[in-house]
């Protein structure tokens, strides 16, 4: 299932400036295989985050909990950037977390699509948009130039009490 739900602009300016950092430095700089294309993309940015990084994660993660009805913990979080175009191939993530955030920055082309029922179902980016659901299912996006986007892995943490 796939949920969404907006986050405050505050939230969505302040991973921009971030961004800007991150491609400032190399030793952030991540290249996927799932991805195609001249893109930026991060390395897990939980090790280098500083306490407003957590204030305005910790955001994002409240939403999501509230939107998934579960109780999170951080597993992976880092970023993508389109700017100079790209897409994203189908894959999952459920080698890695339980469930993932994408929170768009920006308005912006190329549809996110995942595979519900093996039916391509489609979801378009903008602004403050958190888009949750559960790591197992496939998905992808479309080309895009203009894309920016914090990618946020969780592990449920009920199943982490066990």
């Amino acid at each position: 299932m796939i949920l969404c739900d907006y986050l405050d602009d505050d939230v969505t300016d302040y991973f921009i400036q971030k961004l800007k950092y991150y491609t400032s430095d190399e030793k952030f700089y991540y290249r996927a295989k799932t991805m195609i294309g001249d893109y930026f993309g991060t390395l897990n940015l939980l090790p280098d985050g500083d306490e407003e990084f957590f204030m305005y994660l910790d955001r994002v993660k409240k939403k999501a909990e509230e939107v998934s009805s579960r109780s999170l913990v951080y597993e992976h979080i880092h970023m993508l950037d389109y700017t100079k175009g790209g897409e994203l191939s189908k894959h999952n993530h459920s080698h890695a977390e339980m469930y993932t955030s994408l929170l768009y920055l920006n308005d912006a082309e190329g549809d996110t699509f995942f595979y519900i029922d093996e039916e391509k179902q489609y979801v378009s980016p903008s602004k403050g948009k958190l888009v949750c659901y559960p790591s197992h299912l496939d998905h992808g996006s479309n080309y895009s130039t203009t894309k920016k986007v914090l990618v946020s892995g969780y592990l449920d943490k009920a199943y982490l009490d066990m």
